[in-house]
């Protein structure tokens, strides 16, 4: 006797399929405080941000996470809310006073999924709200929401410089072409450093100092009628105030409307050349 059987052909799997990241879209190595004092909790999340190539340090009470915390830079929190001693909410309330990155994401951690509970999290300063027990999607989800995937800078070549040509001849009517030219050649020596600092931690700034950077760089600029320049710094002054917004692309994008402005104003004869 025998049995119609067919050969099934084994399934073949491409190489590029294979290089998939399990963890796609979402950025690498930030720093994650996980604060539970279940220690199989602390341990699953431990498991689980480290297959998605984050960097977990695990503190297993409010008090351990915010000694920790104080010392250490953090660009997240994990945060049990229902701890002995030293709640969620009360942890939350002294890291935004004394921990060393006071800013960082809180993210409360909790079985309570009522709509209230939510409400009360995020009266008290959390930035969001995850219900236990915690899975691979809602993580991914939380950290793609709160920190997306970086942009691609604009290369410096797409930049093109725009000058207000009003306000530049209402300028040197008033003050004469060489002083005009002068307060140029000042502005570009002063923000050097400026775009250098700008340039130097793209990835883990100090918001209220990108703020007041791309203030002062603005402010300049809007005075000597350089429009584009002063659009850039404008978005990313914005960008700075926007605790989940990576400021990375604008920074980039102000470096590159920088150094194009001046190559513009040397052509156009507001600038002296060094030759000169």
């Amino acid at each position: 006797m025998s049995l119609p059987l067919k050969v099934i052909p084994t399934p073949q799997y491409s190489a590029e399929a294979a290089e998939q990241p399990f963890y796609p879209a979402i950025r690498l190595s930030m720093r994650i405080l996980v604060v539970d004092d279940n220690a199989v909790n602390r341990k699953y999340m431990q498991a689980l941000l480290e297959r998605m190539s984050q960097l977990p340090t695990l503190a297993a009470s409010g008090q351990e996470a915010l000694e920790i915390a104080r010392r250490r830079p953090f660009d997240l929190a994990l945060m049990d809310l229902h701890m002995p001693g030293m709640d969620g909410l009360e942890t939350t309330r002294r890291m935004r006073e004394e921990a060393l990155t006071p800013r960082m994401a809180i993210i409360a951690l909790t079985a309570d999924a009522f709509p209230e509970t939510r409400q009360m999290v995020l009266s008290h300063g959390l930035d969001g709200f995850l219900t236990k027990p915690l899975n691979r999607n809602q993580l991914l989800a939380a950290l793609q929401q709160h920190f997306p995937p970086e942009e691609t800078p604009a290369p410096p070549a797409q930049e093109t410089p725009a000058f207000d040509t009003q306000t530049i001849a209402d300028f040197i009517e008033l003050l004469s072409h060489g002083k005009y030219s002068d307060l140029v050649k000042q502005y570009f020596a002063n923000h050097e450093p400026t775009i250098l600092q700008l340039e130097s931690s793209p990835q883990h700034p100090d918001r209220e100092k990108l703020f007041h950077l791309a203030h002062n760089l603005k402010g300049g600029a809007m005075t000597l009628g350089f429009s584009s320049l002063a659009q850039r710094c404008q978005e990313l002054e914005q960008e700075a105030a926007q605790s989940s917004c990576s400021p990375a692309a604008s920074i980039a994008q102000v470096s590159a409307q920088f150094h194009a402005t001046r190559e513009a104003c040397l052509r156009q004869g507001y600038l002296p050349s060094a030759k000169s």
